[in-house]
């Protein structure tokens, strides 16, 4: 199994509930942090459970309203909708640089994000980094 492939193994052991239960704590997990490196203090774990339980609740309620509130055809947002491609090495002796960005329209800021790997998928570098502006995704 390739490094990054543990979510796409555990998707064939869990049912897709169990996978947006996952997702809703790795999320959380992921934003705690993310408050911590700002200097906001950590959340107790019990608390940050709950939060992510009452999340995804919230979510899944607003699905369901979203579902009833149109005709059948419309279909709720899904985790699991595509296939996910899985990450290339480069070429030996190269690294390979990806990237991705969020757009908070309403703060103005923008969070870019990039990580450098080597052929054998080991981390080189890493950045994450909040830019001010507001710009359309195709503009980024």
């Amino acid at each position: 199994m390739r490094k990054g492939d543990y979510l796409v193994h555990l998707s064939t052991i869990y049912t897709q509930a169990e996978m947006e239960q996952l997702f809703f704590i790795l999320w959380s997990i992921w934003s705690e942090r993310n408050q911590v490196v700002h200097g906001h203090k950590a959340k107790p774990a019990k608390e940050l459970a709950l939060f992510a339980k009452n999340y995804m609740h919230n979510f899944r309620s607003s699905q369901a309203k979203f579902k009833s509130n149109n005709d059948t055809s419309a279909r709720p947002l899904s985790l699991a909708a595509t296939k996910p491609v899985p990450w290339t090495p480069p070429m030996l002796r190269n690294l390979k640089l990806n990237v991705d960005v969020a757009v908070d329209s309403v703060k103005k800021v923008i969070g870019v994000g990039a990580v450098i790997r080597d052929t054998f998928g080991s981390v080189k570098a890493t950045l994450s980094k909040l830019v001010v502006g507001n710009f359309a995704a195709h503009e980024i």
